[in-house]
């Protein structure tokens, strides 16, 4: 889970375990602190004090609280998911949320996930973010190029607009050739983006069309950006003198 989300019978952040074998000593003690946790403010507070899990278990009224809220999301941004929905529409307590896990801004309003600097702010921190945002954010060409700047994989949750939009694929794969793959068809054909693809990763090549793989140039470049990048190549090039002499230059262990 990309929230860091335990699933069932495994450690969250802190350790907590969910769903313990049915019958089990374990299943007894945590069902009794679940119930606490739900009836008693105080013990609710040092389970959450303790491990943000626990907010998930509190009362209504104290996912109303944003006391108890914001001690949550200090520690464990994703619980955000479990306030109530005025306090992901308050600004302070999701800004503190997604500084702790940027990947908090997919719980948070609509109104705030359209929130400019949080946006820029989550992107920056996370390539999965930008999925979660509404779809004229995903639009947007600023931020987007601003996501794959940081990343070049935020690419994969850009509009297909801009996977068509040779500004932002080439910022993306400038950053990491392998984001090739979430470009439009037309613009993995293009040798322009493609050359900037396998400069920063030689094993972008197999992203790009068949056209361009069998473009020695572009071929040359990969293999010289990264030797692995050769055993990708069709066959015609594995015995290109030119091929070879510039997979050497770039890693000498091809001649052991």
């Amino acid at each position: 889970d990309p929230f860091g989300r335990p699933p069932a019978w495994e450690g969250g952040f802190s350790g907590v375990r969910r769903s313990p074998p049915p019958g089990s000593d374990e299943e007894a003690r945590w069902h009794a602190l679940k119930g606490a946790c739900k009836q008693h403010v105080q013990t609710a507070l040092v389970l959450i004090g303790t491990n943000a899990e626990w907010f998930e278990y509190a009362s209504d009224v104290l996912k109303r609280d944003e006391r108890v809220a914001l001690l949550a999301v200090r520690s464990g941004g994703h619980v955000l998911q479990f306030a109530s929905e005025s306090l992901r529409n308050d600004e302070s307590l999701v800004w503190t949320a997604v500084r702790q896990n940027a990947n908090a801004l997919a719980y948070a309003t609509e109104r705030l996930r359209r929130d400019d600097s949080l946006v820029r702010y989550a992107t920056s921190h996370s390539c999965i973010v930008l999925h979660f945002m509404p779809s004229d954010v995903r639009n947007n060409k600023e931020i987007v190029l601003h996501a794959v700047q940081a990343s070049g994989y935020s690419l994969a949750c850009a509009s297909e607009d801009l996977q068509d939009n040779k500004d932002v694929v080439l910022a993306a794969v400038k950053k990491h050739g392998g984001a090739l793959y979430h470009a439009s068809h037309r613009l993995r054909d293009d040798m322009d983006v493609v050359l900037a693809a396998v400069h920063s990763s030689g094993c972008a090549l197999e992203e790009a069309s068949h056209r361009l793989r069998a473009d020695k140039e572009v071929v040359r470049a990969a293999v010289r950006s990264h030797c692995d990048a050769f055993m990708n190549v069709y066959r015609i090039f594995r015995e290109d003198k030119d091929v070879v002499r510039a997979a050497v230059r770039g890693d000498g262990r091809l001649l052991e």
